[in-house]
């Protein structure tokens, strides 16, 4: 047997999906917070320190392409870093470049305890749901 395409058995699938993916980021964001704190950083700052620990010195526009968000967030946030003093811009170059600075590199050896402790969290997280509605499991 066929099944209709998806829209035409439900079109409302993606309404009833919003909340349960806005709950989602919700608690990803909730996992992240407290390991960024101790780091000292966002969350958009965190993935655009994670951006330039992968390839150091690139630009606002490349950066933003990455992060799919616009050039004027991400150059926002590289100026709260470069206030922290994580990064630094060369503001002769045309278009600027970003680069991290010693203390910058020197937060990425903290780092990798973010992706486990997010992992941590939704790991416990399916657990308790699979303990508070087991039918569902």
């Amino acid at each position: 047997m066929e099944l209709p395409p998806l829209e035409a058995r439900s079109p409302y699938l993606g309404a009833r999906m919003a909340p349960s993916t806005h709950a989602t980021a919700r608690r990803l964001s909730e996992a992240y917070r407290p390991v960024l704190r101790r780091l000292g950083v966002t969350r958009p700052q965190y993935l655009l320190l994670a951006l330039l620990w992968e390839r150091d010195g690139s630009t606002p526009r490349r950066l933003a392409r990455r992060l799919h968000v616009s050039e004027g967030a991400v150059t926002t946030w590289l100026a709260e870093l470069e206030a922290t003093g994580l990064v630094e811009q060369d503001g002769t170059a045309t278009p600027p470049d970003v680069w991290l600075t010693p203390r910058g590199r020197a937060l990425q050896q903290q780092a990798p305890q973010v992706p486990s402790a997010l992992l941590c969290h939704v790991l416990a997280h399916l657990d308790e749901e699979a303990r508070t509605h087991p039918e569902s499991h």
